[in-house]
């Protein structure tokens, strides 16, 4: 497995970039940190004399040249970063430093098709650099297929996880749980499944939770610590958000393998934006 931390280094806010590298030491990963820089956001520009020398202040750089200068700035900024990260947490395994012109979701999919064995981390406010908002986000997620962390700056990494798994209980599709196997066995998890009744039988539901219950134990969670309820609510995302604040939760885990709208990327985001917490979020091809 490999992982891929899409670089935020020109992010006014605090960067995910450590976080990642905890995710993929505790995964025993090697992590390609990915910064692109997209063309159509880099035309020719006014040098100045703190990004050439070579160049009178005023004179119009080439594309070429822009793209060059947005090169060295990044790769500056990234070795100072890495090498602080690297030497911190005694890394074991290779960090990849990768800066490419192209867009975001072009370089994804070429480095899904050579090895689609990967997780996705992203910082979960937007530089308007690499993407612009929370659901373009999500939406390159869903298009890639790849189980991918959501992550708000400033947030501190834990290996002993406890997370709110919102489910579907008329589907029982459980191949999704067979695709994370490689996050449930590495980490320390106590997880929270629970279903959500609007205006249903509560009683058929929580029939359904046990039953999803002591499938997923006996053969995908069996070394996860494993708790099913059924919430009443008038709002999924207002019902699951209250639960997960009120059981300080720290990671939402988002399966989204049905049709159903609670599943949808527009409500991804409303989560996201509602619980402010790390996400693994997961649309399965």
């Amino acid at each position: 497995m490999k992982t891929i931390i899409l670089s935020d280094i020109n992010n006014s806010a605090k960067s995910i970039i450590p976080y990642g590298l905890r995710v993929a030491r505790e995964l025993e990963s090697e992590v390609d940190v990915l910064h692109v820089i997209d063309p159509r956001s880099h035309p020719g520009a006014y040098s100045s004399l703190s990004d050439s020398q070579s160049i009178s202040p005023g004179e119009t750089l080439s594309h070429a040249e822009t793209i060059k200068h947005a090169k060295n700035r990044a790769s500056i900024k990234l070795d100072k970063l890495l090498s602080a990260e690297g030497s911190r947490l005694n890394y074991p395994l290779k960090i990849n430093r990768v800066i490419v012109e192209n867009s975001v979701e072009d370089e994804l999919e070429q480095r899904l098709a050579q090895n689609p064995d990967c997780l996705l981390i992203v910082n979960a406010e937007m530089d308007q650099d690499m993407l612009d908002t929370t659901e373009e986000a999500v939406r390159l997620i869903k298009k890639t297929g790849v189980p991918s962390f959501i992550v708000p700056p400033g947030e501190t990494f834990k290996s002993d996880i406890s997370a709110l798994m919102p489910l579907n209980l008329d589907q029982n599709n459980f191949t999704s749980l067979t695709d994370l196997k490689f996050f449930f066995d590495k980490f320390k998890l106590n997880i929270d499944a629970v279903g959500v009744v609007l205006n249903g039988d509560y009683t058929t539901m929580e029939l359904k939770s046990l039953a999803w219950k002591d499938t997923v134990s006996d053969f995908f969670l069996s070394e996860t610590k494993l708790n099913t309820n059924v919430l009443e609510g008038k709002d999924f995302i207002d019902t699951i958000s209250n639960y997960f604040k009120r059981n300080n939760r720290h990671l939402l885990l988002l399966i989204n393998d049905s049709e159903n709208i609670n599943f949808s990327v527009a409500h991804t985001v409303e989560l996201l934006d509602s619980v402010k917490s790390p996400a693994l979020v997961y649309f399965p091809k």
